[in-house]
């Protein structure tokens, strides 16, 4: 790369930032690390490669990525900031600096990962992939090395590298762009062929990572030839999964199969149908269901706009057609086809060109206008040209020597200038030519001197071959390039024709030789047969109903029909039943939204609509999606003529549904664009009136709240939101309910201090705490509290009891007991006063709870028991069904499991008579743990896979999703799986932290430790046991995982050798403990690891009286299954449970996985031009 430096120095310069140090290097360019003005870190890719060096093509590679990640905007992808050229002619992208670990880094340090962990990262992607297939995105180049994992616990993960990105949709010629990627995760087709790409592509590549993640290599050879390697995957010659990870269960190894099919129709289709049936695999493994597996179907081949069916456009099929004919007999011709977004322009014209009648006699040159503005000029000229070089290469016989001769002189004359544009035409110079050594001039070039060289290389090819040069999405184009199309289309040469697209109103004047093909949206009935053909041969009721019910899908546009009907797919409105007929969900009418990506269609309409109408509408827009007509003209703004017109001008446009005096505007991004035109004035007044208007017909609270915010009365703003917020909450809606409660506490403690003010903000604190401690947000309600305490210069002894009721519910969610019993303590002395006396069953509640949470079971349930009583004399049901469920914990672990059932029934039938999600979340956990306490594991499984697939959809955190996963890692110890065991209660512990809470803290590496020991490793295990028993002997003590720590240490002890008296110490301090708080269920196990710790020591006689008491209480407690071993997998050879871990421990402990090398991760991106001929191998880029 000459006079190109490789690496730029810490303090240079890039547009706005400063480069602080390198933070890696690949193939196409080098990341550093770098500060902006605000001091914000950003991650600034460089390119390796100066414009001066590299092709036309190359250039419009790069191009490719920055555009890209412009038009993406997701969670798992990287945002961009900015980008340009630095003096040296090398691209630069400055984006969001991602903090996290490196997919390849993350499988050196931790092995093969754990069948769930596994399923959940590549959930995470494929959620990411179907986002970016969403908006005509490919990435092309997914490896371990372009995934980051920003936090394993949740998971997060960001796809990063766009730079072997290509836009789909649009025109694409048969010859595509270059066969690029990284050759170990590449699809068979990348590796042979034209370069036509599809979706599936990058779920190849995806089913590649998701075979390494389990297995820690490769599914094929990572020592074969470019050639060698797309040979063995075109011919799906892989190393099973199931050779090199035999525990990998058969409907996951299935799933890879068909990620990884050689051919593309038998490969699983859709990123989003991926995600769908990787989050059902999580739970059917949890729930254990894989016994008795058959393979599913493949997902049906969701529609999209690239696979849907050409409709109707008879007329402008021939008059496109006649106008290819015309160049044949050596006319010059430019054509330009208007139509708005998805109309049908690039499926027009693939339909004419992409024939096999045309394109045999035709060559055809493609180039798109980007929306990078001037970044590149003429961008799509050098993409065209670029392209015409491997086109002209490929013809073997003589009209293509004849061509390439014509083309090679006016390239070596009068159209010389060209080849600083488009390096790569040198190519094409006849033999002795002096070729060029400069690689692309970036700027300089006037769209003089290029129009003029352009004018002379269509002439000379024209005048061998008909050609037609298409240029897309003209609308987009820089000046240049308008400039240059002007000219071309003013006197086209012969033999050419010029075919653009366009958006309208068409940038270029219809003058010269430039002809308008409008494409108009669909008829009615060619509207209604492409319906039918997208949603599967639905019949016109189907379709009428379909219409009805999503007006979009009449507007007759190819684009937004198919996005819509996909997506319609996707969310199961639209389906097939058993006789193949289709249905339409009875959720279709009343829930659905059209996805984002029509959004632009409807800014498209609203510039269609008249003054007089917007302002109505705009006025509209400010109630929110759904408004009344009624309310509308009750403002006093508009007569009701003038509402009427707006509103049926606008349901004629489709941009509103409209049913008697109930209107709803049929996208959110309509709504949102009309409400922030900011052409209203005193807008302040207009939110004053409907603040009224809704009052007066006493409207949902919350919407009023908005209004009267945005009128400026925030104290009655604030009001409102409160009553919205317990109006959700009595409406079973947690989640609505504490975002109505935030926005009530934010906006009253940003007023002055008043008697209202303070008693709406006391309320609205009260709740949101009570609210937000079930949801998981302990740690941000203990902010809350403060900032709220602080606010409070006097409050009432009213004012202070509900504060401290809020203190100890906080702090019980938390897992700070003793200080939640101090505040409840509190709590119990004010209520003493006859008007505070509701603020007592939570704060009794609480303190049987605390008691529960520290393993003190026994002493928990008489005040659990008079807690249950009390809250249903009151009719305090959500606490009466709290208190029953930990009552039943108690009683379980007390050896009392037909009470504790009876208990937890009760809770669960108050739970679903409340429809309280989080309550009915707390009544799963509370039966899978009495399973726990009763050792029936196959219900634990079962129970805890349902607990966390009912958080995962309700969206719940905090305690029961920590517990749940704990006690899911619990039983999946008893049932012998020891990874999965062990990979939930890491989680488990992740989760803990992550969400501030020690709830299940301890306990969880009390399980950790047992998992551990099983398995053999037993300095893990002693590492976990010492952790356990430290948290739990920090403050008040907790008496369940304490003791089970100090056992699993005197069991380890004792197969270490002793001394006997630890062994002794620490095993009767632990039945002591679990004695002590009348926990029976968890001395069972106890009693048998001290009985085996003796044994190992050589006292029999300790250990024959330990059996003794144990034998004692299982008969007490009428159990069978009852062993701390985990059960033995049915599928070896029957021995007793000690007997087999043991046995399996030491090869459990000795396995090691296959040293993974750095390179299996870091391998380098290659591209391959789809040029006739070339050796075997890549070319790195």
């Amino acid at each position: 790369m000459k006079g190109v430096p490789r690496t730029l120095e810490p303090g240079t310069p890039v547009g706005a930032y400063v480069i602080e140090d390198v933070l890696s290097s690949g193939g196409f360019g080098v990341v550093y690390r770098a500060r902006g003005p605000e001091q914000r870190q950003v991650a600034i890719k460089v390119s390796k490669h100066s414009a001066r060096n590299i092709t036309a093509q190359q250039l419009v590679w790069q191009q490719n990525e920055i555009e890209a990640l412009a038009r993406l905007r997701h969670p798992a992808l990287v945002e961009v900031l900015g980008y340009g050229f630095l003096e040296d002619g090398r691209l630069y992208l400055v984006m969001e600096l991602v903090h996290g670990v490196v997919l390849g880094n993350y499988l050196q340090e931790r092995g093969s990962l754990e069948v769930l962990e596994a399923l959940q990262l590549t959930r995470r992607i494929a959620e990411a992939l179907a986002y970016c297939h969403d908006s005509k995105v490919l990435h092309l180049d997914l490896k371990p090395a372009n995934i980051i994992i920003t936090d394993p616990v949740e998971p997060k993960v960001k796809v990063l590298d766009f730079g072997l990105a290509r836009l789909s949709g649009g025109f694409r010629t048969h010859e595509g762009g270059p066969m690029a990627g990284t050759l170990a995760y590449m699809a068979p087709e990348c590796f042979f062929g034209t370069g036509e790409f599809s979706e599936k592509a990058d779920l190849f590549s995806l089913g590649t990572l998701l075979y390494e993640m389990l297995a820690c290599i490769l599914p094929f050879p990572t020592n074969a030839s470019y050639a060698a390697l797309g040979s063995l995957k075109r011919a799906g010659k892989m190393t099973p999964l199931e050779q090199v990870a035999p525990l990998v269960p058969p409907p996951v190894a299935a799933l890879v199969r068909s990620l990884l099919a050689p051919d593309v129709a038998h490969r699983f289709g859709g990123a989003s149908q991926l995600a769908s049936r990787l989050k059902g695999l999580y739970f059917e493994l949890l729930h254990g269901n894989t016994s008795d597996w058959a393979p599913p179907p493949l997902p049906p081949e969701m529609v999209s706009s690239d696979n849907a069916p050409f409709v109707g456009r008879a007329r402008e099929v021939a008059l496109l057609r006649e106008a290819v004919d015309s160049v044949g007999d050596r006319q010059g011709r430019a054509l330009m086809v208007v139509g708005e977004a998805g109309i049908g322009k690039s499926r027009l014209i693939s339909e004419v060109l992409l024939s096999p009648e045309v394109s045999a006699r035709v060559l055809v040159t493609y180039g798109r206008c980007r929306q990078l503005g001037e970044l590149v000029p003429c961008s799509p000229l050098r993409e065209a040209l670029g392209q015409l070089v491997e086109v002209l290469l490929g013809i073997r016989s003589e009209p293509g020597h004849r061509v390439r001769h014509l083309a090679g002189q006016a390239l070596a004359g009068e159209a010389q200038e060209l080849r600083r544009l488009v390096p790569e035409l040198s190519r094409l110079l006849p033999e002795g030519a002096e070729r060029d050594t400069e690689g692309v001039l970036v700027q300089g070039l006037g769209p003089e001197r290029v129009g003029k060289a352009l004018m002379h290389l269509l002439t000379a090819v024209g005048t061998a071959r008909p050609m037609v040069l298409v240029l897309e999405d003209v609308h987009s184009a820089d000046e240049g390039t308008l400039a240059v199309l002007s000219r071309i289309s003013a006197a086209p040469p012969p033999g050419v024709l010029l075919l653009a697209t366009t958006r309208p109103p068409p940038r270029l004047a219809q003058t010269g030789e430039l002809e308008m093909l409008t494409l108009d949206a669909l008829s009615s009935l060619e509207n209604g047969q492409l319906l039918a053909q997208l949603a599967g041969g639905a019949s016109p009721a189907v379709v009428k109903a379909l219409v009805q019910a999503v007006p979009f899908l009449a507007s007759g546009n190819p684009l937004v029909a198919a996005q819509i009907i996909r997506d319609l797919q996707l969310g199961n409105y639209l389906s097939r039943e058993a006789d193949g007929r289709v249905r339409l969900s009875d959720r279709l009418s009343g829930e659905y939204r059209p996805p984002d990506s029509v959004s632009t269609v409807v800014g498209r309409a609203l510039e269609r609509l008249d003054e007089r109408v917007l302002k109505v509408l705009r006025v509209a827009a400010l109630f929110d999606r759904r408004f009344r007509l009624s309310d509308l003209e009750a403002l006093g703004l508009f007569s009701p003529l003038e509402v009427h017109t707006a509103i049926t001008e606008a349901e004629e446009a489709r941009l509103l549904v409209v049913a008697g005096d109930r209107c709803t505007f049929a996208h959110d991004t309509l709504r949102e664009r009309l409400a922030a035109d900011g052409r209203l004035e005193n807008v302040q007044d207009i939110h004053r009136r409907i603040g009224e208007r809704l009052q007066q017909r006493k409207a949902p609270p919350g919407t009023q709240g908005y209004h009267w915010e945005k009128a400026g009365q925030p104290v009655r703003a604030a009001s409102a939101y409160l009553e919205a917020g317990l109006e959700a909450d009595r409406l079973l809606d947690p989640i609505g309910a504490n975002q109505h409660l935030r926005k009530a506490f934010t906006v009253a403690s940003a007023q002055p201090p008043s008697a209202e003010r303070d008693e709406v903000l006391v309320r609205s604190l009260y709740w949101l705490v009570r609210i937000g401690c079930l949801l998981g947000s302990a740690v941000e309600m203990l902010r809350y509290l403060e900032q709220g305490q602080a606010l409070l210069q006097d409050p009432t002894m009213e004012q202070q009891a509900a504060l401290n009721s809020s203190w100890a519910g906080a702090y019980y969610a938390q897992g700070n007991f003793p200080k939640a019993l101090e505040y409840s303590e509190l709590c119990l002395e004010a209520a003493m006063e006859p008007n505070l006396r509701s603020y007592l069953h939570a704060p009794l509640s609480i303190m049987g709870r605390a008691l529960s949470g520290w393993g003190r079971f026994g002493p928990s349930i008489s005040m659990l028991t008079e807690v249950a009583q009390q809250s249903a004399e009151a009719g305090e049901y959500v606490e009466q069904t709290h208190a029953e469920g930990m009552l039943a914990l108690g009683l379980a672990y007390g050896g009392e499991f037909k009470r504790a059932r009876e208990y937890a029934a009760s809770a669960a039938r108050i739970a679903l008579r409340l429809g309280n999600p989080v309550r009915m979340a707390a009544s799963t956990f509370c039966y899978a743990a009495i399973a726990e306490a009763e050792f029936r594991w196959d219900e634990g499984v079962q129970r805890s896979a349902e607990l966390l697939a009912f958080t995962e959809a309700h969206h719940i955190t905090g305690l029961y999703l920590c517990m749940g996963t704990a006690y899911a890692g619990r039983h999946q110890f008893h049932v012998g799986q020891l990874d999965r065991a062990r990979h939930l209660l890491v989680h488990a512990l992740g989760l803990a932290r992550q969400q501030g809470t020690t709830h299940g803290l301890c306990l969880s590496y009390a399980y950790l430790g047992d998992v551990e020991f099983v398995a053999g490793r037993h300095i893990e295990a002693k590492a976990a046991y010492e952790k356990g028993l430290e948290l739990a002997s920090a403050g008040a003590t907790d008496e369940q995982a304490g003791p089970l720590s100090l056992i699993g240490l005197a069991h380890l002890q004792a197969l270490a050798g002793g001394p006997i008296e630890e062994v002794w110490a620490k095993g009767d301090e632990a039945l002591m403990r679990l004695r002590a708080v009348e926990n029976l269920s968890n001395s069972i196990p106890s009693l048998q690891r001290y009985a085996e710790a003796l044994e190992e020591l050589g006292d029999v006689a300790g250990a024959a009286r330990i059996y003794e008491e144990r034998q004692v209480l299982v008969k007490r407690l009428g159990l069978t299954e009852c062993d701390f071993w985990p059960r033995p997998s049915p599928k070896v050879e029957r021995l007793p449970p000690r007997e087999y871990w043991r046995k399996a421990s030491s090869r459990l402990s000795s396995s090691g996985l296959r040293a993974v090398k750095p390179e299996d991760f870091n391998a380098e991106t290659v591209v391959r031009a789809a040029a006739p001929g070339g050796g075997d191998d890549g070319k790195k880029g």
